[in-house]
Formats: structure tokens, sequence, C-alpha cells
């Protein structure tokens, strides 16, 4: 058994490459698992803050470990912008609703008969987010918690995904109304089952319609219906460029999950897994195209230790709203006998 690249939008990478800027970001899931070293490009004249801003060389994100395995999706943008206004041009990508500190890159998904592997690169910082002061009064905007479809809770309309488990990236206070309150800056590692009624709009005003995902869920909320199941491995940070570089002006983070097969129901060879991370407020983008999920969720290559006896069912309906900017670098392995 083997899987054959598709991609679309392919750079000329022998351009790209010979000016690109390597990291030096510490070793982690992204580097050690994915192969995954991210380099940005020759740079940009940016009008609007008077400088050179460079965006990600795209084929540095492309997995160099497990390229049998591995699933990616990547959905830059990158273009020129204003750090106190919205004014901006698109040099490639769809621009963020909110600008670049919105943005999330690129997903990573892997497995063996142990673990299951998640990496997202993103421009927001980790918990507890920040509070940005261009939408009114300061809002706390919070980081998103990791969100996986096995297709077990109803699909949602909104945005085709079911919010079936959980990892509470964020500490944060849901409220009734008005807005989320900070938890504090630990990253949290709870893995949970969850219903769709427990996840909600992290920022609940001034957010994006952004095809109507939900983004967090609160264990501690008087109404929540869900159950914890364990710990996974988590690490949140940021990513370091050589120079001391940004992407487009911005910081770069990484968030790397490693959940344990044993905390979710019995995987086998051939299920489909769907992740979703996005921030509290939803500011990725405006449309159901922004959103950042596989267009067909990754395959498991391999069964769950002791055997396949209840495997999860897959969904009746997996369709799942294309990823990221209009123009996405997605490549995908499809199975093949």
């Amino acid at each position: 058994m083997k899987k054959n690249w598709t991609c679309v939008a392919v750079i000329v990478v022998s351009i790209i490459a010979a000016f690109s800027v390597h990291s030096i970001a510490r070793a982690g899931l992204l580097d050690e698992h994915f192969g995954v070293s991210l380099g940005l490009d020759s740079g940009h004249h940016d009008p609007y803050q008077g400088t050179t801003t460079y965006g990600f060389d795209l084929d540095s994100f492309a997995p160099t470990n497990h390229s049998d395995t591995v699933d990616y999706v990547v959905g830059d943008w990158y273009g020129y912008w204003s750090k106190t206004g919205f004014q901006y041009t698109t040099v490639r990508g769809a621009y963020p609703e909110s600008a670049e500190p919105y943005d999330v890159e690129a997903l990573y998904f892997d497995d063996d008969s142990t673990s299951l592997y998640i990496a997202a690169v993103t421009s927001f910082p980790g918990p507890a987010g920040y509070h940005e002061n261009r939408i009114g009064s300061s809002p706390l905007v919070v980081t998103g918690d990791l969100a996986i479809d096995l297709g077990l809770n109803p699909e949602r309309s909104q945005d085709h995904f079911s919010y079936d488990y959980g990892v509470n990236i964020n500490h944060e206070n849901r409220q009734s109304h008005g807005y989320a309150t900070s938890g504090g800056n630990a990253v949290g590692e709870g893995v949970y089952r969850t219903d769709n009624s427990d996840w909600y709009v992290g920022t609940p005003r001034y957010q994006s319609a952004a095809g109507g995902e939900l983004t967090n869920f609160d264990p501690g909320y008087n109404n929540f219906s869900g159950s914890y199941l364990g710990e996974a491995t988590v690490d949140y940070y940021e990513y370091q460029f050589e120079g001391g570089l940004l992407e487009c002006g911005a910081p770069t983070y990484v968030l790397e999950v490693t959940i344990s097969r044993g905390l979710l129901d019995s995987l086998c060879e051939g299920d489909q897994v769907d992740i979703s991370f996005v921030e509290g407020c939803r500011n990725d983008g405006d449309r159901h195209s922004s959103i950042l999920r596989f267009d067909i969720p990754p395959d498991i290559d391999y069964d769950a230790p002791g055997g396949c006896a209840n495997p999860v069912p897959e969904p009746t309906t997996m369709t799942l709203f294309g990823l990221g900017a209009a123009l996405a670098y997605v490549c995908r392995k499809r199975r093949t006998i």
C-alpha cells in the first residue's frame, strides 16, 4: 500500500529556495516527527510598515519525515498590512479578517500504533491570548482549543463538523454572555469527550461570521456535558527564524499535540479524523473557505493496539469545506493499493 502526491498551486521552489531564510527553532514535534523546518522568502517592501516584510517559503511547509503517512494542509496569507489599521495589499492568499496575528497557516496530522500527532502553525500567541485594542473596548481574544471530529456526534449544518473530542488548550472561563475571561497562562493538556453543545465561540463579540465554526469549550462551565479522558502532551511556543525575522511582520507560533490512542474510541486503519484549530475570535477569515481544515479528513494508517473489534464508525456525510485562502497550497497523499 502506498500514497501518491496531489498538489495544488505548486510554487517554483528553485527560485524561492535560493533566497529563503531558514529557522533556528527548538526541536519539537513539528521538527522531529514531521521533519518541517519553516523558512521565509526574500521579502517585499511593506509601504504600511515602512520596512521589508517576509512571507513563508511555501516549500518549507512540506514534511520530510514519515512522508508516506503524514497529511498536511497549508492556507497561508501574505501581503502588506498595517498594525494600527486595516489597510492591506494581498500578495498571496486571502487577507485574514483582522490581519496577520489571527492567521492559522498550516495543519499536520500523523498516527502510529500508539499515538496521534497533530501540529498547527499559527500567528496567534498561546494562552491566555491577548487583548485586542482595535475592535472596541480591548476585549480578550483567547486561543482556541483543539477539536477532533470522528463523526460520532451529529454533523453541524453550519460548519459540517462534529465536535467529538477536544484538547482544552486554553483555560478560559466561559461566560453566559459577553467575553470569555482568562484562565491564566498555562497551556492545557486535558482531553475530553464532548458534545457539539459543549463548544462555543470563545470571544463572542466582534467575531467574524467565518462559516459558523466553534472554537472553545470550558469543562468548568455549569452546562458542560463532556467527560475527562486523560492528558495529552502539548507544547505551544514561538517559532524563531534566523536573524530574529518575523513572517509578515508578526510572530509565528507552533501548537504541538500528541494524544495516546488509548484516550479515544478504538481507531482502525482507514478511519477518518478531522482536526480544527481556530482562534477564539474566528477572525482568520469571513468565509467557509477560510476555515483551516483538511479538504478530505486524514485516514488512520495504523490499527489500534489489541485490534479493531469496535471501530469508530465513519460519518455518513463528510462534506467539509476547503482550507485556508483563495490561493491555498494543499498536498494530499491518497491511498492506493
